[in-house]
């Protein structure tokens, strides 16, 4: 099984992630540094240089090796990897996604001042339209968890819990076969 987590950035992706697979003897993997990885470029200079066609192109690659690797695979993703191509329907299929969610107006805050974010540049009238637009694809997915007024421990805690009752039911269902 994988699990992939989603949603804007500065919601905790990265850093609940790797969390999430330490307490669950999982392997974590990182979308973005996975690709820095395979193209040995980071993902600034992609964006900077072939433009975000070719950088989606990349990732949606690399998204479907990762995929195809082994179960017990906590996934960080890039805010917009489920809203490009048919991203969010592969996704479906191959993981248990969660969103990590947070309003706009929090995450914000966490982010305005990230100069290692590209997007933060286009200020913040800009970046709540990009969510507002990311919202609809972030809400396909199987759970939410609320991060706004969370500890990143309280979110792992929180999605540990998702991941464990899923996997509970699932047994259970399986059981009753």
């Amino acid at each position: 099984m994988k699990v992939a987590l989603i949603g804007f950035m500065g919601c905790g992706k990265s850093s609940v992630g790797r969390r999430v697979a330490e307490e669950a003897g999982w392997e974590f993997l990182d979308l973005d540094e996975e690709i820095e990885k395979t193209t040995g470029r980071k993902i600034r200079e992609i964006f900077e240089t072939d433009g975000e066609g070719e950088f989606r192109k990349i990732e949606r690659k690399v998204l479907k090796d990762v995929l195809n690797r082994k179960d017990n695979l906590v996934i960080s993703l890039g805010g917009g990897t489920p809203t490009w191509g048919d991203n969010i329907n592969l996704l479906k299929k191959r993981a248990l996604l969660i969103y990590l969610y947070a309003p706009f107006d929090v995450l914000w805050e966490r982010i305005k001042d990230d100069t290692s974010r590209p997007l933060t540049s286009l200020g913040e009238n800009k970046v709540r339209n990009l969510f507002e637009v990311r919202k609809s694809f972030y809400e396909e997915a199987d759970f939410v968890v609320d991060t706004s007024d969370k500890s990143v421990e309280g979110v792992v805690k929180e999605v540990l819990a998702v991941l464990e009752n899923f996997i509970s039911s699932k047994r259970n269902n399986n059981e009753g076969e």
